[in-house]
């Protein structure tokens, strides 16, 4: 029997069976938001600062806070937020495909969060051993 070993990189893009699942998938897709945060800061402040880099600093404020929130809450109001701005963004078109590459993980988390927050049984589904046994 093998069982189904994740990754730090890699859990969002496997199913969630339980709560623990879900919590890791909150964990990273917080982490990913921190990250773009700290990008962001770097665009802001290596360039010269107009319009466009206020616009980028109200982001950044946006995705610490709403990131902060999703991972110490696992709050589902904080990943629709995280989300909206996204789509916000990808919508103003400011890097379009890297704001593509981010909506998968934006999805997880509100589907994470959903599931954290709904009834789920702590069992494994119908088959225990992950997904190759």
């Amino acid at each position: 029997m093998i069982l189904r070993q994740q990754s730090e990189v890699g859990t969002v893009f496997f199913k969630i069976r339980n709560r623990e699942d879900a919590l890791q998938i909150v964990r990273d897709a917080s982490t990913v938001y921190f990250t773009l945060a700290a990008l962001q800061l770097v665009v802001a402040f290596t360039g010269k600062f107009d319009t466009f880099s206020l616009l980028i600093l109200a982001d950044v404020v946006i995705n610490v806070i709403a990131g902060a929130v999703l991972r110490n809450l696992n709050s589902r109001a904080a990943a629709i937020v995280l989300l909206l701005n996204l789509l916000v963004a990808f919508i103003i078109g400011d890097g379009p495909l890297f704001h593509a590459l981010l909506l998968w993980p934006s999805v997880r988390a509100v589907e994470a969060t959903w599931r954290i927050h709904s009834p789920m049984p702590e069992r494994i589904a119908e088959n225990p051993g992950g997904y190759l046994s």
